[in-house]
């Protein structure tokens, strides 16, 4: 992955991100505790590296996708085979201020935790009970 953001003259975001990392071959040390991003590219390390003992999938795309991608065939029919619990959770990963903010009046949220975003200290601008965490940080909910 990281070849292809090189190759795309990407590198910054790459550099942005390195120190965030966890290599595969150290995955195994916090496996259970630990939440990722798979891509079907991952296949192999997963098979490789990870135990997948009491380990769930939550799906975030649409579903036709599985019907669209051999390798996203590929990767559930692995999961499945390790009898990895399956969850469809739907997300769009890009959403307005106005849209967060309708959901979050809708939903009445104890907290909200931003992920995945460059800007995550911006949120406690438009929302009282923001909690910011580091990556890596745990929470137990």
């Amino acid at each position: 992955m990281a070849g292809r953001f090189e190759k795309l003259g990407l590198k910054d975001i790459i550099e942005r991100h390195r120190p965030n990392g966890i290599k595969w071959t150290r995955l195994n040390e916090i496996e259970n505790k630990a939440v990722m991003l798979i891509r079907p590219g991952f296949l192999w390390n997963i098979k490789r590296y990870l135990d997948l003992n009491d380990a769930a999938w939550i799906y975030s795309m649409w579903p036709g996708y599985f019907e669209k991608s051999q390798s996203l065939r590929k990767l559930r029919s692995f999961l499945e085979s390790k009898t990895v619990r399956y969850e469809y959770i739907h997300t769009s990963g890009h959403a307005m201020l106005s849209d967060l903010k309708r959901l979050a009046e809708a939903m009445a949220p104890e907290i909200i935790i931003p992920i995945h975003s460059f800007h995550p200290d911006h949120f406690q601008n438009h929302f009282s009970n923001v909690r910011p965490m580091k990556d890596g940080e745990l929470f137990n909910f």
